[in-house]
């Protein structure tokens, strides 16, 4: 009963690894009053609230190969002193709200290598600050997750039009895929 949280960091140097959170009547995880704080290879589903929550005063978090699914907000970050977080490789989807939410007052968020967004129903990102740093391979920033496997399959497209060039290009993956297998 009541609105608790999965788990609760205010202090420096946290680490939470390898843990599944499903079904918080709160947040899956809230950090506020914390630097340095590490969530990495964590599964947050279902919770009522966000997946994540990073509130007041949290610096130089990052959030690393989290799979956020089914919560309101995959990740949200709002409040004041939230500077210098980041996100890395994380899965996230199928959320009721934003995949991330960024506040306006929120500074130099980076989010950036591999990230899939998709399915969120608000959207993948919202993202009012204007530090927000996006270094993800083939992203438009706050776009679609549609978008950027367009752009993608467009660039392998382009480049192999020619007649049998499809087929020397898989030739010779194999190849180098068998060379990679002996080694």
């Amino acid at each position: 009963g009541g609105t608790d949280n999965g788990i609760t960091v205010t202090g420096d140097n946290a680490l939470i690894k390898d843990v599944w959170v499903k079904s918080a009547t709160g947040h899956g995880i809230a950090v506020s009053s914390s630097a340095r704080t590490r969530i990495d290879t964590c599964a947050i589903e279902d919770c009522t609230l966000n997946g994540i929550n990073i509130g007041a005063s949290t610096t130089l978090s990052t959030i690393h190969r989290c799979i956020l699914a089914g919560n309101a907000d995959g990740a949200d970050l709002e409040g004041a002193s939230v500077t210098d977080n980041v996100f890395e490789n994380n899965l996230i989807y199928n959320n009721s709200g934003y995949g991330i939410d960024i506040d306006a007052a929120v500074d130099r968020t980076a989010i950036r290598l591999h990230h899939t967004l998709a399915q969120n129903t608000s959207g993948n990102i919202n993202d009012e600050s204007a530090t927000t740093i996006y270094d993800t391979a083939g992203a438009v920033g706050p776009g679609d997750i549609a978008d950027i496997a367009d752009a993608v399959w467009d660039e392998l497209i382009a480049g192999h039009v020619a007649t049998g060039s499809t087929g020397k290009t898989l030739k010779d993956t194999k190849v180098k895929a068998t060379l990679a297998s002996l080694k």
